[in-house]
């Protein structure tokens, strides 16, 4: 039985659901991340975990309890929210004792378990700095251990970081999960950047509208996504539809608004005939050059499509082509150099068949360039 077991849950605000059917596990000392855009019912879901909302329907257990009707203080769970609400007028050994002193505990073990802490966090010669004192990076690390001191079963995150900027938030992600690994806590993480997902977690729950959409290891979810929305919050770009027009010796052929695309069909099996299908194109395995008049017959093994470079730009050591193909378009990223195309070229894009991963699936979602690079 898992730690953590989250069983149909249900939330509903009038006639709008902020939680549908949700399910989910978390095991000991494992991490989990929520991860989906504002408004998908993140943080509703950590709420009800926390005891701060009662579910409609469906149970939380925690350890084999049922904890439906256990009120927050009595769950024994911390949270940390991107507000951190530290108290100003204490020092920071006062912040991380706070929750010890009001359990009565032993003032040797205060002292020792805050010690502990602020030397795990590298802030021991800090005890007595006021928080207006801290920097951005030092307040976070002291809500951290502010929200462990008290040995919580369940630590629950809401965007910690999310109000830090970019540089401070990607250095501090290592150091928080390397923390909460070392302690050997069991956290529930919310983010909406997939970046500090992919950083933290070791597995992921993917939300929209209040529903899971699909739950795995980052590995899982990166390498088979179910849906167009699951490929995008793992960072895939090229995402097209299309409709299945054969198979052949284990490669799927798939009609689409570029063009006929071949790859393999994530799973094995086959798709029914014309049947909706995504298809995801891996940026990295993109060759593009001049126009060509080969065709496919000509170099098996290869999709190729004739297109018009869009835009060019570099960007973290790579060049960056959108490529106008047909009716859609196509992300490559490229090895800089002098052979590399300009934006207006024509050129001719190819990808062996293993670079392109298809699903079945009938939804429709982003179709632009414009809408993908976002």
């Amino acid at each position: 039985m898992a730690l953590l077991e989250v069983s149909n849950v249900t939330k509903q605000y009038g006639d709008g659901f902020a939680v549908k059917r949700v399910s989910l596990t978390a095991e000991r000392g494992d991490i989990i991340c929520l991860l989906g855009p504002s408004g998908c019912g993140k943080t509703t879901l950590l709420r009800l975990i926390a005891g701060l909302e009662s579910p409609d329907e469906g149970t939380i257990t925690f350890d084999g309890r049922e904890l439906n009707r256990v009120p927050p203080r009595d769950r024994g769970f911390g949270l940390m929210f991107q507000d951190l609400a530290l108290f100003p007028h204490m020092d920071v050994s006062g912040n991380v004792s706070f929750g010890l002193r009001m359990q009565n505990r032993p003032k040797d073990h205060v002292s020792a378990r805050v010690n502990a802490l602020l030397r795990l966090v590298g802030l021991d010669d800090f005890r007595q700095r006021k928080v207006h004192e801290l920097s951005g990076g030092e307040r976070q690390r002291v809500a951290l251990v502010r929200s462990l001191a008290a040995e919580p079963q369940l630590l629950m995150l809401d965007e910690p970081l999310g109000a830090l900027d970019r540089a401070l938030r990607e250095s501090l992600q290592a150091q928080v999960r390397g923390i909460l690994k070392a302690l050997g806590q069991t956290a529930i993480y919310v983010t909406h950047d997939r970046d500090e997902a992919f950083a933290m977690a070791d597995s992921m729950v993917i939300m929209e509208q209040g529903e899971v959409v699909q739950a795995g290891t980052p590995e899982e979810l990166y390498t088979a996504p179910q849906s167009e929305l699951v490929a995008r919050s793992m960072g895939i770009r090229n995402v097209v539809y299309g409709q299945r027009a054969g198979q052949t010796e284990g490669v799927t052929h798939v009609q689409t608004s570029m063009g006929l695309l071949a790859g393999v069909l994530q799973g094995g099996g086959e798709l029914r005939p014309a049947a909706d299908a995504l298809a995801f194109i891996d940026e990295r395995r993109i060759a593009v050059g001049p126009q060509t008049s080969a065709g496919a017959s000509d170099r098996p093994g290869l999709n190729l499509l004739d297109g018009t470079v869009e835009s060019r730009r570099f960007h973290a050591g790579e060049l960056e082509l959108v490529v106008t193909v047909g009716g859609g378009f196509v992300v490559c990223l490229l090895k800089p150099g002098d052979d590399v195309p300009a934006a207006g070229d024509a050129v001719t894009v190819t990808f062996p068949h293993d670079a392109v991963r298809i699903v079945a699936q009938e939804r429709r979602g982003i179709t632009s360039a414009a809408d993908a690079l976002e």
